[in-house]
């Protein structure tokens, strides 16, 4: 299981990846769309930067695809917030400095590990649970 605290900062150095190719593709933007400038030698108007090539463009485009698959990737690792509780707290057997996040509600399973479970073909729900905040009114 990996800590909150993990998952979070490997989620935010992709989206960190994922913002930086976004402006480089939005640089292609600004640049191709810039005002001209006006040439004294040659006397005419003049692309303010040069083009990059066709090439450079499209690996511009590619990191950003790759960044923004990799973004999801990590983000869907990450447990929603709606489904955990809105603050961290101490809970017993995890130790003195560790806090812990509690999800909302699940499923309670029966795993299969042979006899009939694994005539049955799949894990058996037992039930299901929830938790709700302690607020301190009756």
């Amino acid at each position: 299981v990996q800590d909150m605290k993990e998952l979070n900062g490997v989620f935010y150095d992709a989206r960190r990846k994922t913002d930086e190719a976004a402006k480089d593709v939005t640089d292609i933007t600004k640049r191709r769309m810039a005002p001209k400038k006006w040439d004294k030698d040659q006397e005419k108007w003049v692309k303010r930067y040069k083009e990059d090539s066709m090439f450079v463009n499209l690996g511009k485009r590619l990191k950003l695809v790759m960044a923004t698959r990799e973004e999801q990737s990590k983000s869907s690792q990450r447990p929603k917030d709606a489904m955990l509780s809105l603050d961290s707290g101490p809970f017993p057997g995890i130790g003195v400095d560790n806090n812990v996040f509690i999800e909302k509600g699940g499923t309670v399973k029966v795993v299969k590990k042979g006899g009939i479970w694994s005539i049955m073909g799949s894990d058996a729900v037992v039930g299901s649970w929830s938790a709700e905040p302690v607020t301190g009114k009756a």
